[in-house]
């Protein structure tokens, strides 16, 4: 008999995925940018420049911080520009909705520490480090 007990303790312990990691309920943490359309960056976005890096952050009170750095030609020279969006963002039944501080808004899905953001034409994903 002590030995099932301890066998039902361990099992208990392992879960039945055999992982003792907890389960992630919140999308809320720091990400990193790491494609932009299935590409890893830095990439070309399908409409629009170049991503050389980027991350995000969502926080546990619904707003978020998305931030990237891209080439652009400014008075005739290459420069990198930082870029910024903040906002809103609220789960519900496993579909994440952002919206921006500038007035628009897109979708996402938040899946085993990934969260997939589609913007506009562009497909983002982003993982905790």
């Amino acid at each position: 008999m002590p030995k099932f007990f301890a066998m039902c303790v361990l099992v208990g312990a392992i879960g039945c995925n055999g992982s003792t990691a907890p389960l992630v309920s919140t999308p809320a943490g720091n990400y990193v940018l790491r494609a932009v359309d299935s590409k890893p960056v830095p990439t070309q976005e399908t409409a629009g420049d170049s991503i050389l890096t980027g991350g995000a952050v969502l926080y546990e009170n619904g707003s978020y911080a998305i931030n990237w750095l891209a080439p652009s030609l400014y008075f005739n020279q290459r420069e990198v520009i930082a870029a910024k969006d903040t906002g809103t963002w609220a789960l519900a039944q496993g579909q994440l909705s952002f919206t921006s501080s500038s007035g628009g808004s897109w979708t996402g899905v938040f899946a085993n520490g990934s969260l997939t953001v589609q913007l506009t034409q562009d497909t983002w994903t982003f993982v905790k480090p």
